[in-house]
C-alpha cells in the first residue's frame, strides 16, 4: 500500500515539476500525469483487496455506532469486539465503519470472507496439499533419475 501511494505521490510531482507550456500556461506534462493515472486505475482494487483483507469480515458484519450507544448491546459489544489494549472499542468500530464506506465493501467483502478468510484458506490448502506436494516430488525425483 506504501508502495501504491508514494508512487502516484512521486508520479504527480514529477508531472508537475516537468511542465509543459500550453498557450503560456504551465501544465502537468500530461505523459507523466497520465502514467500516475494509469497506475491508480490498475493497482486500485488490489489496494481494496489488502485493506479489505487486513480487516476482515467485520468490515460488514460489526455493529454500528448506533448498537455499541445501546446500553444492553454495548457490554457484549465491548467483550467480544475489543483489540488491543489501549484502543477503544468505539475507535475500532469508527474505523471498521470508514473501511467499509471508503472501499464500497457491502458490496465486495463478501468475495472476500464469505467463505472464510484467505488466509485460513490457505492455510486448509497447505494442510490439505501436503499428499499432493509428496507425490510432485516423487515424479520430479524420478524424471530427474534421484532415488
Amino acid at each position: 500500500m506504501v508502495i501504491y501511494l508514494e508512487t502516484l505521490k512521486a508520479l504527480s510531482k514529477a508531472a508537475c515539476y516537468d511542465y509543459v507550456m500550453h498557450g503560456g500556461i504551465a501544465v502537468p506534462n500530461p505523459v507523466t500525469t497520465n502514467i500516475a493515472k494509469y497506475h491508480f486505475a490498475h493497482q486500485y482494487h488490489e489496494i481494496v483487496r489488502i485493506v479489505q483483507d487486513l480487516a476482515g469480515g467485520l468490515v460488514v458484519t460489526a455493529p454500528t455506532y448506533k448498537d455499541w450507544q445501546l446500553p444492553e448491546l454495548k457490554d457484549d459489544i465491548e467483550k467480544y469486539l475489543g483489540g488491543k489494549a489501549g484502543v477503544p472499542t468505539e475507535h475500532r468500530l469508527r474505523m471498521f465503519d470508514l473501511i467499509r464506506r471508503i472501499t464500497n465493501a457491502d458490496l465486495e467483502t463478501i468475495a472476500l470472507h464469505g467463505e472464510g478468510s484467505p488466509y485460513a484458506e490457505r492455510m486448509t490448502i497447505y494442510m490439505e496439499a501436503q499428499k499432493l506436494i509428496a507425490d510432485c516430488k516423487k515424479i520430479a525425483e524420478e524424471l530427474a533419475q534421484i532415488e
